[in-house]
């Protein structure tokens, strides 16, 4: 009773409209901290959530292709833009045909695609869906087999734009140096660079497997992440350097596994409020980690925030095809459950579920939701979703600058 009679006198003592507006301005992730310090708080703050729901201008771009006809022809390729209306609603905006058949990236409202050719290797696409607008790249200087071809845009105006590009076989272990080829559309071409490998000696870590570069990258404040194996890969645009940060492992996922490699089947990395997160799969499900890019030892460059169990979401089915032809729902199997995507405005964790399936995992209310489903798999073979990236709608313009396709 005294509780409640403080927390009555406080609100007594702010003016309802004032918390209200202050409130709608608010971030929802910042909404949903103060809820825990009280009761009328946490009435207040979900009521809020109910009758004035957060937006977002970002959706999701999602690549379909049909594994069993020929994987060059991009006539069986498509892109779909889908906008997320809330926690438990996605709608398609458009749906993009092109003629390169590879979703790579997608950074801030461009879209990074390929296709392959004989001659030259791969042959790189920006699209900039929102204004319909294309940039054939020129042909890369080496056509090496990449390691990974990634997306540098920080949203502007300007409409710059860079692909970074880095090979296995072009790694210097005893010197620390990765060679790369960085497109830049400020110049209309590409060019070679060594660039530095700090932290070189964790690619010689027990268990550490160097073709493995797992999703997408993420970009923010000029920096570009990926997960490499064991370690986060860090490239600084601006300073030209890589740097390997060894990733977090949780103790109970080490004791039960033992095999460390068997941690990283499954993962993603996002941008929230400027600082890294990293999904690492664990027995339960899914461990949230932040990356605290500062100065600080090893030890304290990753902090737990937050375990998802999928427990719940295992014991749903999906619908397929038999071999009969017939609709069926099943179990989910094992291993079919994975992160591919969040939305920082609503604060959503987006799961891919088999071939055609969205699940939301909203971090507000703990709950998992079904949110899309695209076709079935069966007598067709079709994968509707072998590739799902964050989208932002920015209207980015690509013709300010012109350069020969080669």
């Amino acid at each position: 009773m005294e509780e409640e009679e403080r927390e009555r006198r406080t609100f007594d003592d702010l003016c309802p409209d004032l918390i209200d507006a202050v409130l709608r301005r608010a971030p929802l992730l910042s909404r949903t901290r103060l809820k825990p310090v009280s009761k009328s708080w946490c009435h207040l703050i979900t009521t809020l959530r109910h009758s004035t729901p957060p937006t977002t201008s970002s959706g999701l771009v999602i690549f379909h292709r049909q594994v069993s006809q020929v994987h060059d022809n991009p006539t069986l390729h498509q892109s779909s833009l889908l906008r997320i209306q809330n926690s438990k609603t996605l709608s398609v905006s458009s749906t993009l045909s092109l003629s390169y058949p590879w979703l790579l990236d997608s950074c801030n409202g461009l879209v990074l695609y390929a296709k392959k050719n004989e001659t030259h290797g791969w042959v790189y696409c920006v699209y900039s869906p929102v204004l319909n607008q294309y940039k054939i790249l020129p042909h890369r200087h080496k056509s090496e087999i990449l390691a990974r071809e990634s997306l540098a845009f920080d949203g502007s105006h300007r409409g710059n734009f860079k692909v970074v590009c880095f090979f296995f076989q072009d790694i210097d272990f005893n010197g620390g140096k990765i060679e790369c080829q960085i497109f830049s559309s400020a110049t209309g071409d590409w060019r070679e660079i060594e660039a530095p490998l700090i932290n070189s000696f964790l690619l010689t870590q027990i268990g550490f497997q160097l073709g493995d570069v797992w999703g997408q990258s993420v970009y923010s404040n000029g920096k570009l992440y990926w997960v490499w194996s064991l370690c986060l890969l860090v490239f600084d645009e601006d300073q030209e350097f890589f740097e390997l940060v060894e990733l977090p492992m949780s103790k109970e996922t080490g004791e039960i596994k033992g095999d460390r490699k068997k941690c990283f089947s499954c993962m993603k990395l996002w941008v929230s409020e400027g600082k890294i997160y990293y999904c690492e799969s664990t027995e339960e499900g899914y461990r949230v980690w932040k990356y605290c890019d500062n100065d600080s030892d090893d030890d304290n460059k990753w902090q737990a925030k937050r375990q998802i169990v999928v427990e719940k979401l295992k014991l749903r089915k999906i619908e397929t095809v038999n071999w009969l032809g017939e609709k069926i729902k099943v179990p989910i199997p094992e291993g079919c459950i994975w992160p591919c995507a969040f939305n920082e405005d609503l604060q959503l964790l987006f799961f891919q579920v088999g071939p055609g399936i969205l699940y939301s995992y909203s971090f507000e209310t703990g709950e998992f939701e079904e949110v899309w489903g695209c076709g079935n798999t069966g007598e067709e073979q079709i994968y509707p979703m072998s590739c799902v990236c964050p989208f932002s709608f920015n209207s980015v313009n690509l013709l300010k600058r012109v350069f020969d396709a080669g």
